[in-house]
């Protein structure tokens, strides 16, 4: 067990591990950094996947109208490079979270049930 908010709990739980999947919610971005300066440190995990279950932000452009939101996407992916993490990014884009709960109508946060 680890807690990003516990620096030495982290590092401690990524010393018995060699793959990492990091699902803090996107908007949490920033907070990847104390997970990959332990990954970094404990020099063991073969393999990173940092939560990036969205778009990819370096083929999408959202035309500032996102608040700094890929940006920080950004921020992680240049550190996780950075440190030489053997990392695999995984996109979905918008079908997972948004297109597929609702039966591709946005807007619904369920299918409908009484037609589509």
């Amino acid at each position: 067990q680890g807690s990003l908010d516990d620096y030495w709990s982290l590092l401690e739980a990524v010393r018995q591990v060699d793959v990492v999947i990091c699902a803090v919610p996107t908007k949490h971005a920033l907070e990847q950094k104390p997970l990959i300066r332990a990954i970094k440190e404990a020099g063991c995990v073969k393999r990173f996947i940092p939560a990036e279950f969205g778009v990819d932000h370096t083929k999408v452009q959202i035309c500032d109208m996102d608040h700094g939101f890929y940006e920080k996407k950004a921020e992680i992916r240049r550190l996780i490079e950075s440190e030489d993490i053997p990392h695999t990014y995984i996109y979905c884009n918008f079908l997972m979270r948004y297109l597929l709960p609702s039966l591709v109508q946005p807007g619904l946060d369920a299918p409908p049930r009484d037609e589509v």
